[in-house]
């Protein structure tokens, strides 16, 4: 049985996946490479776009607590 079965509950040993790695064809290679890229630019940009919803929200929140206390403060001063 490989190695690599027998241990297969653990880690394989930093060389054995840079031997893995650089057995593999430079286009796989290249493609993975391409595709990481490709995933933390998509994450960047979402990441982009939460924090402005959220800060959009923040800003909606200001808003309703102003027009809140000036209604309270309306009904306050016409009793």
């Amino acid at each position: 049985m490989p190695l690599h079965q027998q241990r297969s509950n653990h880690r394989l040993p930093r060389s054995w996946k840079y031997k893995r790695w650089n057995s593999r064809p430079k286009d796989d290679r290249r493609e993975e490479k391409r595709k990481k890229a490709l995933l933390t630019k998509t994450i960047a940009e979402k990441r982009g776009s939460r924090k402005t919803l959220a800060d959009m929200v923040t800003n909606d929140n200001g808003i309703l607590r102003g027009v809140i206390e000036q209604a309270s403060w309306d009904n306050n001063t016409a009793r």
